[in-house]
């Protein structure tokens, strides 16, 4: 059978072969993709329309702003040994603090608790969008009695 596949109106055909396989390249557009397939047999009869599947292809890193605490800053007391860790990513992404997951507004603002131990502490902060790309931070702040 001839097996064509339509992708964002754009025709591919190819030949399956004799178990009914066959593979074809396509590039995506950047974005939301449309792909359905039919296919025609060699007696000229059409097979229905497969369901039209909408595939996002995004390869972009998410953005991640700190924008609280400052990478070396210093902190002193017991007051001020609960930092907010403040900042914004891409909407519906996910963020991670220290491998600890943090709740991700609808807009993508976040904010996190974290308490700090004396001397150097490393926060490690990473985003990962739906389509698997990140973007990863590492800030260091101080603390001391």
């Amino acid at each position: 059978a001839k097996v064509t596949i339509v992708l964002n109106n754009s025709k591919k055909e190819v030949i399956a072969d004799v178990s009914g396989q066959f593979s074809v390249k396509m590039s995506l557009d950047k974005g939301i993709n449309t792909i359905y397939s039919f296919a025609v047999d060699t007696s000229g009869n059409n097979s229905v329309e497969t369901k039209k599947y909408e595939v996002t292809f995004d390869n972009e890193k998410p953005n991640l702003e700190i924008t609280k605490p400052k990478d070396g800053e210093s902190f002193s007391g017991k007051s001020t040994q609960k930092l907010t860790i403040e900042g914004k990513t891409k909407a519906g992404a996910s963020v991670t603090i220290n491998d600890r997951f943090v709740n991700v507004a609808n807009d993508g603002n976040f904010t996190y608790q974290f308490t700090l131990s004396d001397g150097e502490n490393s926060l490690n902060i990473k985003t990962t969008d739906k389509s698997g790309n990140q973007t990863e931070k590492t800030i260091k702040v101080n603390y001391s009695l």
